[in-house]
């Protein structure tokens, strides 16, 4: 029963939100993770495969865990995410096309590091299922291999914090 309730509360987090650009790092912005080094990497041009997402609904004070990941569709999890140079951001289908008939590659939103590289923003053109258009990740880690970020929603009042990991494509 417990379980059905957290898969319950997190579909209702990423389909019924009806406030947009709610989006908001943790106010210190400090992150946990590896340091990046803007001397050894960049984020201009990198390619990334999503490799987990979780998220701890704060419901009333009851927290719920959830592994957004074990939600996707299997032919969403060879999708690449592509950081472009100009600050546009691509996904790309992958092998396994979830829409066989659509297109290879979508570029549909911006993307940008802050100065101090510990916020990353993304917009996109088309809103998630949740309506959010904005999302600003604090940056856990960032390397030549791993990309790690943290970001706090709002749905209908329940405050979510995910976590997402990405690791680097060819």
């Amino acid at each position: 029963m417990k379980k059905n309730l957290i898969l319950f509360i997190a579909t209702l987090l990423l389909l019924t939100s009806c406030q947009k650009d709610i989006v908001f790092p943790d106010e210190s912005g400090s992150g946990t993770g590896t340091k990046p080094n803007s001397e050894v990497f960049t984020l201009s041009g990198t390619r990334w495969n999503l490799t987990a997402s979780t998220t701890s609904i704060d419901y009333g004070g009851t927290i719920f865990e959830a592994d957004l990941f074990a939600l996707f569709a299997k032919c969403a999890i060879d999708d690449i995410h592509i950081f472009n140079a100009n600050g546009t951001a691509t996904d790309d289908q992958g092998i396994d096309k979830c829409d066989p008939t659509g297109p290879q590659t979508v570029t549909n939103g911006t993307w940008k590091l802050s100065s101090d590289k510990k916020v990353l923003t993304l917009a996109t053109t088309v809103p998630n299922a949740a309506g959010i258009t904005t999302l600003d990740a604090d940056v856990l880690q960032m390397d030549a291999t791993t990309l790690k970020v943290k970001y706090i929603t709002y749905a209908n009042g329940p405050k979510a914090t995910t976590i997402t990991t990405y690791k680097r494509a060819k």
